[in-house]
């Protein structure tokens, strides 16, 4: 029995007593670990966890099919192994350790500036006090030269034990929670429910433990990107389509209101990650012409979405609402017009993510939302009840989200920074109006859009608890997009009009419909 390891320790101190500060150690127990091998059914785990800041030691395992009945355990060190050493914890065995039985589980910490926590000979052989025995427990561990042993009736020796080694959760991460893992490296084993929240996943098989990673990430800026730009371009549709052909060309002014369904959804693959929105809006114009040729006009428009997360992000879910004006105008050169439109919104977002471990972040945090569009188009007619309205556009979208901290998460929470989401698309395509009888016009269109920013978007966040920052990758919009539309506009009166239309937007990974009604009033 050696329980000298001065020397190892004068070896290790150094990068030993920085590298084992609050770090998880696994333990993998097996009969043909002991020395000699042991033949038994027996098997288990552990975990332990060593913190020389606040001192504290915790052993978790659970043990099974042992040949005998337990009589003892505790951590032995230290030899450089494979070999037998001493015992350098609690003697005869860990305080609170099932004894007599040949199957348990075992979780307990331990106080490691306390005497009791020793072997006192382990004490002795290390310099007299529980302090010098902790950084040599340390040095051994970091070594690879301490194991933790399960005595029973059958083998008075050990019969199955397994040598301390670091625990690391990029080792074998996927790419998609790699720069998590990393974060949680950097954490080391925490304290309090930290701890208990990294013990458990590093418990976790290894594709669970990937599933428990993706829900630590934070929610995806992509989606709300998605959202709002898609919900942006497809107002820009509305107004630039005279509401759907409902405004008479000899009108001097004009009020009009909108009312509008909309639903969409989102697959991050780069995360396994699939979001579903539901939301509506309510806008409200005005317009007038000048000298018969020039339209000018304002609206205003309130809009709520909720969003449900699946796949690897289940059970969060967040809400945004937000306002928004745009400023539009239209310039007519006989058949052909020119538009341009531009906006600026605020939205405010409410979130739940759920962390895969039991508990719930909430978080609240703003944006402010730029857009424009500038567009082209010729009305030509195909005969006395058709017409079609080619057109090309240019649309720009920017959404600027305030960094944000969450609250609750059972020690999970993230600080998540501020990001800047940009979409440019240009599109073309046109609108087939039919003049079915002087009151009912039915109309069709189809655009076809080239996304110039289909790039990556990354997320940076920390853990609120501390450790270093992640970075979180989706995928961007995709390419081409295209959207489809129908529907059909009532001119009832020469003062009053309506129109009920529906329109599908379709790219990559994200898919949004909209239902609307529209009522303009003509003065």
């Amino acid at each position: 029995m050696r329980f000298h390891c001065k020397a190892l320790v004068a070896a290790v101190a150094l990068a030993g007593a920085a590298s084992a500060q609050a770090q998880i150690y696994t333990v993998s127990l097996s009969g043909n670990s002991e020395i000699p091998a042991i033949t038994t059914n027996g098997s288990g785990t552990a975990i332990v966890t060593l913190n020389s800041t606040t001192h504290e030691m915790r052993v978790k395992a659970e043990f099974s099919n042992l040949t005998g009945t337990t009589t003892a355990s505790h951590i032995h060190c230290c030899a450089v192994q494979p070999a037998n050493a001493g015992v350098a914890t609690t003697t005869p065995t860990f305080a609170g350790f099932p004894l007599g039985v040949t199957a348990g589980r075992f979780d307990a910490t331990y106080d490691m500036r306390q005497a009791s926590s020793w072997n006192a000979a382990f004490i002795t052989a290390n310099g007299n006090t529980p302090a010098s025995a902790e950084t040599a427990l340390l040095a051994g561990v970091t070594a690879g030269s301490a194991y933790l042993n399960i005595h029973s009736t059958f083998a008075t020796g050990g019969e199955i034990r397994g040598t301390l080694t670091l625990f690391k959760f990029t080792t074998g991460a996927a790419p998609t929670v790699a720069s998590v893992a990393g974060a949680l490296d950097s954490l080391g084993a925490g304290t309090g429910v930290v701890n208990e929240r990294l013990v458990t996943m590093a418990m976790l098989e290894p594709a669970t433990r990937t599933q428990a990673m993706t829900a630590l990430q934070p929610l995806s800026g992509a989606s709300l990107s998605a959202l709002t730009a898609n919900t942006l371009f497809l107002d820009y549709d509305q107004i630039g389509n005279r509401l759907g052909g409902l405004r008479p060309n000899d009108a001097a002014s004009g009020l009009w209101l909108r009312y509008a369904k909309h639903g969409g959804k989102q697959e991050l693959s780069t995360r396994n990650a699939k979001t579903d929105t539901d939301g509506w809006d309510v806008t409200a114009g005005y317009d007038f012409r000048i000298g018969g040729d020039t339209l000018l006009g304002l609206a205003l428009g309130y809009a709520q979405d909720d969003l449900t997360y699946a796949r690897g992000m289940a059970g969060s879910s967040g809400n945004i609402d937000g306002w928004r004006a745009t400023a539009y105008a239209e310039q007519t050169l006989g058949n052909v017009f020119l538009d341009g439109m531009i906006s600026l919104a605020r939205h405010n977002s409410d979130a739940i993510r759920n962390t895969g471990m039991g508990s719930l972040a909430n978080s609240q945090t703003n944006g402010d939302q730029w857009g424009a569009r500038l567009a082209a188009g010729w009305n030509t007619d195909l005969g006395s009840n058709l017409s079609l309205t080619p057109q090309v556009r240019l649309d720009w979208s920017k959404l600027d989200l305030d960094a944000y901290n969450e609250s609750g998460g059972g020690g999970l929470a993230l600080n998540v920074a501020s990001q800047s989401l940009d979409r440019l698309r240009a599109s073309v395509g046109g609108q087939l109006d039919w003049a079915w009888s002087a009151t009912i016009k039915p109309y069709v269109r189809a655009f076809w859009g080239y996304e110039f920013k289909d790039g990556e978007v990354t997320t940076s966040a920390t853990f609120a608890t501390g450790g270093s920052p992640f970075t979180v990758t989706d995928q961007g919009p995709g390419s081409s997009a295209y959207t489809l539309g129908l529907g059909i506009n009532v001119l009832q009166t020469n003062t009053f009009s309506a129109a009920v239309s529906f329109d599908h937007s379709n790219n990559d990974d994200y898919k949004h419909n909209m239902l609307q009604v529209k009522a303009y009033w003509r003065f």
